[in-house]
């Protein structure tokens, strides 16, 4: 049988139906230049998120919990609209970045919790 390198484009024969690379060093390859698009695609919005995850950390410091004003947040140079995970609890969105959650508490002014538990 006769295939086409994934890695390479090269023809190369084999008997075997599952095989898409001529050898292993070319299915790396093609595994690691997947994996650097894929981590490339995803990096705008990684260093917004880790930017945001150090703010919080710096916040909450050795505390449970921390009320904190918008414009200290903004001050930080946090950003609103980015966020891994949310739910809503009472009517009211909590907002969730890694395992630190956020959420409004009075206009401009919100709570901040490690390890995500309920606030």
């Amino acid at each position: 049988m006769i295939r086409i390198d994934k890695y390479t484009g090269e023809e190369f024969h084999t008997n075997k139906r599952n095989k898409f690379f001529s050898c292993k060093e070319n299915q790396v390859l093609y595994n690691n230049m997947i994996s650097s698009d894929l981590r490339e695609e995803h990096s705008f919005i990684d260093i917004v998120l880790k930017k945001n995850e150090r703010i919080l950390r710096e916040l909450l410091d050795d505390n449970v919990e921390v009320n904190v004003s918008s414009n200290e947040l903004k001050l930080k140079g946090f950003t609103f609209n980015v966020f891994t995970h949310y739910k809503k609890k009472d009517s009211v969105f909590v907002f969730g970045i890694y395992e630190y959650t956020y959420r409004s508490i009075i206009t401009n002014s919100f709570i901040i919790r490690k390890d995500g538990r309920d606030i």
